[in-house]
């Protein structure tokens, strides 16, 4: 459709009179920086914008790009298995050689986010089943876990040192295991902070440093685990509030394929299959990448991950790290996600800088006015419908007030938020019909959560009415 230059200059001054009002009602705190857009999703006309064009930090929202980018690589019922081989002959029930956990990637592996089937006893089953149908009794080798599927680089660049070490740090592996990361007990000794035990058991870490302190009942709970990609030692710093029953904090693993390896271990000693060959205990060498897979490995078994929709369904209701983090790395990386966007939409794609596909890197930059874009294009993909469906619901995401909800079923978004910073991004079905995009972002402001959630709740209200 082609438009007269009058009438593309009162559509800009209808856009200009919307944005005003819109502004109104966001009214950013002082001294922020922030920006919206709101655009038609069948032509990618923007309908109302301010700050549009602000390069700004997206926090989880750019999980949509992520998850939009995997189905178009992978496609919707895509799976990953984890494979079981061995090395070496089996005699007499006992099998002279090694066990190789091979993981292709599967984030659900372990996974309490996940369904019944990913769990650990469900997994180890499965194997320990393989080791009987095999006649397998006893092992006289090593469990090895091989991660090399994904070659990780630890967290990407601008993510901050306090989020490494805690569980929505971690970083992604070709073996997950157990959402790669683990729970820390901590109780009182006296009145001394200790650690008194972590879930799974093996984890690589020698040692906990407890630098925190009882904060007690009142203080609220700033308890959180530091520590270095590869690095064993963690510190536990700040107030930890200890009301009669142990604290329970969560941490990433430094080696999920090495603690996989090590659980499966324990799993078989205590099933009455013995293992009897050498312990291998994290050491900081070999790294997990460089444990591969040695040629001539027999296939026991193996075991599918959930498919590439359900994963990207759990990802998007939880708003999980590892999951975006390694669907990014198994579709080809923060590199390839950045050309696809450039070949969606080359105007956006020159307003868009990723290091991360889970938003914790505080280099991500995208304009509001891009984000739109990127999901107008989205909503022609023969694979739209089945994605916006895992996206979560706007009433359900925003609502607080019963005098301001939001309709069901009419709004489909996705929230980000880290220390001062806010965004949404989404799509909306308007009184009218018509099927919008959207993108909010707040950078550097100091109000709580529920106000900003507040006033994105008045704009998408106003948003359905207006378009």
């Amino acid at each position: 459709m082609r438009f007269s230059r009058v009438g593309l200059v009162v559509m800009g001054f209808c856009a200009g009179i919307q944005a005003k009002s819109d502004s109104a009602l966001m009214s950013p705190p002082p001294h922020s920086q922030w920006g919206f857009a709101v655009a038609d999703a069948q032509t990618g006309t923007v309908l109302a914008e301010a700050g549009g064009d602000r390069f700004l930090t997206p926090a989880s929202t750019v999980k949509l790009l992520t998850t939009a980018f995997a189905i178009e690589q992978l496609g919707t019922t895509h799976v990953f298995p984890t494979v079981l081989y061995r090395t070496g002959r089996i005699k007499r029930g006992v099998l002279n050689g090694d066990l190789w956990i091979k993981g292709n990637g599967n984030p659900a592996l372990g996974s309490d986010l996940a369904d019944t089937s990913q769990r650990i006893a469900a997994v180890f089953g499965i194997f320990l089943h393989a080791l009987e149908q095999n006649g397998i009794r006893q092992v006289n080798g090593t469990i090895y876990g091989d991660g090399s599927r994904i070659k990780s680089r630890g967290p990407a660049m601008g993510a901050l040192w306090e989020d490494v070490g805690n569980y929505y740090g971690a970083w992604p592996s070709g073996l997950c295991f157990h959402d790669n990361a683990y729970t820390l007990s901590l109780g009182l000794r006296g009145t001394r902070l200790t650690a008194l035990e972590t879930n799974p058991r093996n984890t690589g870490i020698p040692h906990f440093q407890i630098d925190a302190h009882n904060s007690g009942p009142w203080n609220g709970d700033s308890c959180y685990i530091l520590g270095a990609f590869w690095n064993s030692p963690r510190v536990v710093a700040g107030g930890c509030p200890i009301l009669g029953k142990p604290l329970k904090i969560r941490g990433s693993l430094p080696d999920p394929a090495w603690t996989c390896a090590r659980e499966f271990e324990d799993y078989l000693r205590d099933h009455g299959t013995p293992v009897k060959g050498y312990d291998s205990r994290r050491t900081e060498e070999p790294l997990p990448y460089s444990q591969t897979l040695p040629a001539g490995a027999v296939k026991l078994v193996e075991h599918l991950s959930p498919q590439v929709l359900d994963l990207v369904a759990t990802l998007h209701k939880k708003s999980d790290n590892l999951y975006a983090a390694q669907l990014l790395n198994l579709s080809g990386g923060a590199g390839a996600l950045q050309k696809w966007l450039q070949a969606q939409h080359r105007k956006a794609g020159d307003a868009v800088d990723l290091e991360d596909g889970n938003g914790l890197s505080l280099r991500n930059r995208i304009t509001p006015v891009a984000m739109t874009q990127f999901l107008s294009n989205f909503s022609h993909k023969r694979w739209f419908a089945a994605w916006r469906t895992t996206l979560p619901d706007g009433a359900t995401q925003l609502s607080r007030s019963r005098g301001n909800s939001l309709p069901k079923g009419k709004s489909w978004i996705k929230t980000g938020s880290m220390s001062g910073i806010a965004a949404m991004a989404g799509y909306a079905q308007t009184q009218s019909g018509r099927l919008i995009t959207f993108s909010v972002i707040v950078n550097h402001f100091d109000e709580s959560p529920s106000a900003v959630r507040s006033r994105w709740e008045s704009l998408l209200h106003s948003w359905l009415q207006k378009y």
